[in-house]
């Protein structure tokens, strides 16, 4: 069974400037002790309560109607280990990327071992909670956190953009860093700032790593990468993630998931890569459509992916150093600072938190 108590977005809920922070993870804890009182008495979802004491629902409280087999031997499976009976999660998104995210900083909540199912499961956006990826958020050692990530297909990624930011929007919230602090991905260690915009809008800045020679990216050949695949020019950049790039004229009409398929699995690229198609609009904005590697599907944005076509195109064709990259969810903004051959690359975009939750099993 889930659980919700939903929170508007910064722009348009008067309340996300009302509630203050310990509110809002006051809220998440008072659902916990609820659930664990309740016993599947009744969920409360957008205010509307709904009676699961039906014949659908079995003695365990789970409305196993509605669950896969799969998805009911997990939950079993996830008893059986002794975890804890209701897991609190967050649902956050950053221009349309959405994450589950579970907070394991004072301890682990799901299993090791059962991570990868966890997030098959609850990524589904009919039978779980729904999400692109499930975010861990966990209490560094050598740095203040920790993220490690997981795919629907239960594969884990090294590092993603909008993940990291939406990690940082929990973790200031709830009182685990200041407004400087460092990230431990398995892509490297990421410094953070947080701040806001003049409307009050939550923002989180990253300094990404970008790299232009093969090793890195990694890509097959010498020096850095420039080829022709499937009758395009394509560039590669490591932000974090493998990303090709191809430069074109209107990208709002270009077919990108064919060409992006034919290059992502070309022998140029031993583990895959991102496909980002880029249109340069003006000396301080590019239109950005990624295709995914692994999924294979077109995301509605990529922050990786901005920040590897931001630095390409700053690169190739000496645009501003603060560049404006929009993308279908929404824009990213990348900042280069620093001399040739010693620049920095800065990220900065918004995060929302779309709600609170709990999951009862």
């Amino acid at each position: 069974m889930i659980e919700s108590t939903h929170m508007s977005r910064d722009k348009k809920c008067a309340t996300e400037t009302v509630l203050s922070c310990e509110i809002r993870i006051g809220i998440l804890s008072l659902l916990i002790v609820l659930c664990a009182l309740v016993s599947g008495a009744a969920a409360t979802c957008c205010g509307i309560e709904i009676d699961t004491t039906d014949e659908i629902t079995d003695e365990n409280g789970i409305e196993g109607q509605y669950l896969s087999a799969a998805q009911q031997f997990f939950i079993k499976e996830m008893k059986e280990k002794g975890v804890i009976s209701v897991i609190p999660f967050v649902k956050i998104e950053g221009n349309g990327n959405d994450f589950i995210l579970i907070d394991e900083y004072a301890g682990e909540v799901i299993p090791e071992e059962m991570k990868a199912d966890f997030a098959r499961h609850y990524c589904d956006r009919r039978f779980g909670i729904g999400a692109d990826d499930v975010l861990f958020l966990g209490k560094g050692t050598d740095t203040d956190l920790t993220m490690r990530i997981f795919r629907p297909d239960g594969s884990e990624m090294a590092m993603c953009g909008n993940g990291i930011r939406s990690l940082a929007r929990y973790a200031y919230d709830a009182k685990y860093v200041d407004s400087s602090y460092t990230v431990k991905t398995d892509a490297g260690i990421y410094e953070m700032i947080t701040s806001s915009d003049e409307n009050g809008a939550f923002l989180v800045e990253v300094k990404m790593p970008v790299a232009f020679d093969r090793p890195s990216i990694p890509a097959i050949g010498f020096g850095e990468f420039h080829e022709v695949i499937a009758g395009y020019d394509v560039y590669a950049v490591n932000s974090g993630l493998p990303h090709a790039i191809v430069f074109v004229d209107d990208v709002a009409t270009f077919s990108v998931l064919e060409v992006a398929l034919e290059i992502m699995h070309s022998e140029f690229f031993p583990e895959q890569a991102n496909v980002n198609f880029v249109e340069i609009i003006d000396d301080n904005t590019l239109s950005v459509r990624t295709v995914e590697r692994i999924v294979e599907r077109e995301g509605s944005s990529c922050a990786t992916g901005a920040t590897a076509a931001a630095a390409l195109a700053y690169k190739l064709y000496d645009i501003s150093n603060l560049i404006t990259v929009e993308n279908i969810g929404g824009p990213v903004i990348i900042t280069v600072v620093g001399d040739e051959g010693d620049e920095e690359y800065w990220m900065k975009g918004p995060i929302n938190i779309v709600f609170y939750g709990v999951l009862e099993l």
